[in-house]
């Protein structure tokens, strides 16, 4: 396929208007959005939940100017003793992220606990007066959503959803050529997200201090149903339903909001889901495997998949219109323009020589093609844009998704990725579990805010 490369120029004007596109989007995830309120208003931030992420996301909040990150709460000493390292000895380190919240200093919290942990929290944070940015996916049980949208609503607080990639420049502008028309009427995508390591199979390194000392196993567990201590189960929380979301909460829902965000979708009205624990054969009760499909009302489709048994197709999303395909990454796309040409001649071969040779001559066709001779060679297609992943340096490359909440905690503007976004995203995720768990197909009803389907709560919780 011949690789038809978007003129600089071109694509400098693309980067523009993606720019001016920001503006239009809300507050505004380019980094050129981040306008909102002075830089010198510091914001300082609690962080409750300081395992993998919490790190990563204490890190991107400290590349931010002018924030502080001055408190982190984990159920294990030694997330604590990592965030002294990194903090200093001011911050307030603690088990209890209730202490967090009573610190009328902090301006707002980061919650990157385990998913069932989530809506407590926030509710919590809410009710304390604290800005709230939750990662993904925004609940455990899908009961939860509404409460915490009403929650919000209610409230005056700033809440985000830690799902980055509605920040992304590329994903922004993306969402711009797809409202410009670029690709036509779109009506269906299909995503993969697979791969094939220990690590992303979530088969973590266990602290080797790791004891009911060192770690607050009644707190861990909170509202879950108890169980003995076992610290796999803190350590590598995402391999068991009391605690995660499986693929469709961890990664899958990435893909999920950032397709919502480019096509403005809502949640979706049914959901299905097959898939397996096919190769990890541990104490894990969720899948290694699974295929998702969804149905919107906006006349759009949606085929999702996540393994961690192969990475040959790796982290992929194609949305596909009537008139292009974009086919993208979560920092690249390229578009190529739809090149399918009706076979006239295949359909009307079967007809009598003069009706035959008629048509095709209507058609411009050749009227006494060499029966024997190869068919046409299909031309490329034509790349129409072309967006590519910034150099490593480059300032794009910063934590835009931090960026933006920090400034619209400044700002009072609510996030693009807000409450109501992040509840449609892990809403398609509970359905694709609750397809997958109860092996049927799930049906929710927008209007209501209710699963249509009967399940079994047990069955779909533990």
């Amino acid at each position: 396929m011949t690789d038809q490369r978007v003129p600089r120029r071109k694509f400098m004007s693309q980067t523009s208007r993606a720019a001016a596109a920001a503006a239009v989007l809300g507050p505004g995830p380019l980094l050129k959005a981040f306008t909102q309120g002075s830089a010198a208003d510091t914001v300082r931030i609690g962080v409750i939940g300081f395992g993998v992420q919490g790190l990563n996301d204490a890190t991107a909040a400290l590349r931010v100017p002018n924030v502080k990150v001055v408190a982190a709460a984990s159920c294990y000493d030694g997330h604590l003793d990592r965030a002294r390292e990194l903090l200093g000895e001011g911050p307030l380190l603690t088990r209890d992220y209730r202490r967090i919240l009573d610190d009328t200093s902090i301006d707002a919290v980061i919650v990157s606990t385990p998913d069932h942990w989530h809506s407590r929290i926030c509710l919590d944070a809410i009710a304390a007066g604290k800005d709230v940015y939750c990662e993904k996916p925004l609940t455990h049980r899908l009961e939860e959503g509404d409460a915490l949208v009403k929650a919000v609503r209610a409230s005056k607080q700033i809440f985000q959803v830690g799902s980055q990639h509605t920040s992304s420049p590329s994903i922004i502008e993306a969402k711009q050529l797809i409202a410009d028309g670029v690709l036509g009427q779109v009506t269906q995508v299909k995503a993969s997200w697979d791969t094939n390591s220990d690590i992303s199979a979530w088969v973590k390194p266990i602290p080797p201090n790791a004891s009911e000392k060192t770690v607050d196993w009644a707190r861990f567990q909170g509202l879950a149903p108890k169980r003995p201590f076992d610290p796999r189960r803190v350590f590598r929380w995402r391999t068991y339903r009391e605690y995660g979301e499986g693929l469709a909460g961890d990664v899958l829902v990435h893909i999920i909001t950032a397709v919502h965000f480019m096509l403005n979708l809502q949640a979706p009205t049914v959901g299905t889901a097959v898939g397996g624990r096919l190769r990890w054969k541990d104490d894990r009760n969720v899948y290694d495997t699974i295929t998702g499909g969804w149905e919107y009302p906006e006349g759009v489709v949606t085929v999702l998949g996540a393994t961690q048994n192969n990475n040959y197709d790796g982290t992929g999303i194609r949305i596909m219109g009537s008139k292009a395909t974009m086919v993208m990454t979560f920092g690249t796309y390229t578009v190529y323009e739809e090149n399918d040409e009706s076979n006239w001649r295949y359909t009307t071969n079967v007809w009598p020589k003069a009706l035959r040779e008629e048509f095709w001559a209507g058609k411009g066709l050749q009227v006494n093609p060499d029966p024997l001779a190869a068919p046409p060679v299909r031309a490329p297609r034509k790349v129409l844009h072309q967006f590519e992943a910034p150099p490593a340096g480059d300032q794009r490359r910063r934590s835009p998704h931090m960026e933006h909440f920090v400034g619209c905690v400044r700002s009072r503007k609510q996030p693009v990725q807000d409450v109501s976004m992040g509840n449609d995203a892990a809403i398609a995720a509970h359905l694709a579990n609750l397809a997958y768990f109860n092996k049927k197909t799930m049906r929710y009803d927008r209007a209501s805010r209710k699963l249509l389907t009967p399940v079994e709560t047990t069955a779909a919780h533990e």
